[in-house]
């Protein structure tokens, strides 16, 4: 049987059916797609500075779930483009330090692969 995304639960548009078929084969399971995770629903107040980034917040979930993070190196990447661009801070007394990068020739048409643009729904940012 062939299911539309939107029909799976996947996307909220139904853009065609079987385009997970796209990427595997006939028959084969879709558990690749490792739908059976949990969800975690965090509501911060405004003193857990700490918790606004990525690594803060799985900081918390592990201590209040009794579990580990993996620990991970964040390779620095060198700038391929030498542009410049300005940035106006209108109060610079609540924003010590601002950083940026230009990122030039971006394919905007490509499609985002479906573990990406899963990964993305599940932390509802899709």
């Amino acid at each position: 049987m062939l299911c539309a995304e939107q029909e799976l639960g996947l996307a909220e548009v139904a853009m065609g059916c079987g385009s997970c078929l796209r990427m595997r084969r006939v028959g084969v399971c879709i558990r690749y797609l490792q739908l059976d995770d949990s969800v975690v629903e965090v509501d911060l107040t405004p003193n857990r500075g700490d918790c606004l980034g990525m690594v803060g917040l799985a900081r918390e979930v592990a201590a209040l779930t009794g579990s580990s993070i993996k620990s991970f190196k964040i390779n620095e990447i060198e700038a391929k483009v030498d542009a410049r661009t300005s940035v106006n801070l209108k109060s610079p007394e609540h924003c010590a330090r601002y950083v940026g990068r230009v990122i030039r020739n971006i394919n905007t048409g490509s499609v985002t692969p479906l573990w990406m643009a899963e990964r993305l729904r599940r932390a509802d940012c899709a």
